[in-house]
């Protein structure tokens, strides 16, 4: 564990929505945990803005933890070997 971790608080306004993510079709708000865990913690808003119908295609997220939060809306995940609807 690293001694120079960081608190991260974010409230709303905070931060303002960004399409410059990975993605053009999804907007991100950063909440400074990335920063805070120095990458091992991936924790950000992500909304869809006009969202793929055949989804974002398989990827990686190089992280030992990360958060997904849905409000609405439906995704599917793969976990190792395992697809997820959620």
């Amino acid at each position: 564990m690293h001694d120079d971790t960081l608190f991260s608080h974010c409230r709303p306004g905070d931060t303002e929505w960004a399409g410059d993510g990975l993605r053009d079709f999804f907007e991100y708000r950063d909440l400074g945990v990335k920063a805070a865990t120095h990458g091992r913690v991936l924790c950000h808003l992500t909304r869809a803005k006009n969202a793929p119908e055949k989804g974002t295609g398989w990827h990686y997220h190089g992280a030992d933890f990360h958060i997904v939060y849905m409000l609405k809306g439906w995704a599917r995940f793969m976990y190792e070997d395992k697809i997820t609807l959620v």
